[in-house]
Order: C-alpha cells, then sequence, then structure tokens
C-alpha cells in the first residue's frame, strides 16, 4: 500500500513534462461500486473488507470555476464507514488534453458499530423488546486536493490527485482515477485510492487515551461517467 505513496506524485510530474494536446472536462456525474480493504492493528475492526458504493458529481458553473461533492459508504455485518465531501476548485489548462486543478472544501468521516448484536443476544429482552447500542464516532475537517485530467488516449481519460485533509493529524489521500468512453457522454470509471489513518488522534482526545490505531484503506471503485 505504501508504494502507492510514491507512484501518483511520480505520474503526476511525469504527465506534466510531456507534450500532449487534449481537453479535460469538469462536468459530469458518476457512481458505481466501491470495495475496500482494510488493515488496523489490535483488531479494532474486527473485519477486514467492505463493500459499497459510490457517488460523485463535479459543475463547471464558471469560467474555469468548478464545484464538486463526493460521497462514499461502504459496510460489512454491523460495520459502516462513510466520507463525504464538498468543495471549490479552479482547474488550468496546460493543453487542449491536459489540465491541472486546485480543490479546497471540506470532509466528514464517520465510522458506525452496531453492538447490539454482540451484547445482546436475540431475544434476550424478552418482552421489553430490542435495544439499539450503536456507537458512531465522526469527524469534519478542511481539505485541499491538488490533481490532474488528462486524454491519454482518444477515448481514455486518466486522474491522479493528491488530497491533504486536517483532522487532529494530517491525513493524505491518493487516488487514481480513469474514465473510458463508451459512448458519446458515457464512460467506464476505474478509480484505486489509499490513505492512512491514526483513529484514536482523529477521532478522540489522544492526551487521554494513550494507545495508537493505525487504520490503513486501500479501496477501489468501478462505475459509470455521464458527462454533459
Amino acid at each position: 500500500m505504501a508504494q502507492l505513496k510514491f507512484i501518483l506524485p511520480c505520474v503526476l510530474v511525469a504527465a506534466l513534462s510531456t507534450n500532449v494536446y487534449a481537453e479535460s472536462g469538469y462536468d459530469y456525474i458518476s457512481g458505481g461500486f466501491q470495495y475496500s480493504s482494510v488493515s488496523n492493528n489490535d483488531n479494532f475492526l474486527p473485519e477486514d473488507s467492505f463493500s459499497g458504493y459510490y457517488l460523485s458529481g463535479s459543475w463547471n458553473f464558471y469560467d474555469n470555476f468548478f464545484a464538486e461533492i463526493r460521497h462514499e459508504m461502504v459496510s460489512k455485518n454491523s460495520f459502516d464507514l462513510s466520507e463525504s465531501m464538498i468543495g471549490l476548485g479552479y482547474y488550468y489548462n496546460i493543453y487542449p488534453e491536459l489540465s491541472i486543478y486546485a480543490l479546497l472544501g471540506g470532509v466528514d468521516y464517520r465510522l458506525t458499530y452496531d453492538l447490539t448484536d454482540d451484547i445482546i443476544p436475540d431475544g434476550a429482552l424478552g418482552v421489553l423488546g430490542s435495544a439499539n447500542l450503536g456507537l458512531t464516532i465522526n469527524n469534519s475537517a478542511l481539505a485541499a486536493e491538488l490533481g490532474m485530467k488528462w486524454d491519454v488516449l482518444d477515448k481514455l481519460t486518466i486522474g491522479p490527485a493528491i488530497r491533504v485533509m486536517n483532522y487532529d493529524e494530517v491525513i493524505v489521500d491518493y487516488r487514481l482515477d480513469s474514465a473510458y468512453e463508451v459512448y458519446d457522454g458515457v464512460s467506464v470509471e476505474a478509480n484505486i485510492g489509499y490513505q492512512s489513518m491514526d483513529l484514536v488522534k482523529t477521532f478522540f482526545d489522544n492526551s487521554k487515551i494513550n494507545q495508537s490505531l493505525d487504520f490503513d484503506e486501500l479501496y477501489y471503485q468501478l462505475g459509470v461517467r455521464f458527462s454533459f
């Protein structure tokens, strides 16, 4: 996973140094399936993989300014992980087929764990009915992203990006998006990303909890993009 941290910056530098000519679009909506593989110390999360969906949209509303929104939700058994972001960005065309952009916004990360089945077996409460012992931890932060969109082929666009999120600790997200146009305005997306965090520093007051809970997530997305 750690190798991905060095691959994406290299792709950015290499792409910016090439003589290509392309056109990049910032008007689209997309969505599809997401699979996340996670690892964490001390087995704080007993699950090591999650599946769910992702949604995103971008609107080039004025000149080179665009607004973007993203939402991801994955779950397994009693765990739910979600992340949402909304931001405002500006892009600059280096060549017709190559552009770089900067995006600023807010991001919210949420982890939900339903402890009911683990603590209270089915039927244990009898006539009292059921109970919901849910645990939710979440945090919001400012986020800054730098990326590019490059039409490497006539119908193939790739988009490496680096995003920095200012939680109680700084978290860096590395992502490589790709879209292949199969019909006018319709593309198949395949994306991959990686981020690492310390759950204690991100969601709790680590001055009161003398422990580290490292959490690494490698995620894959497969979906459809509609450009307009």
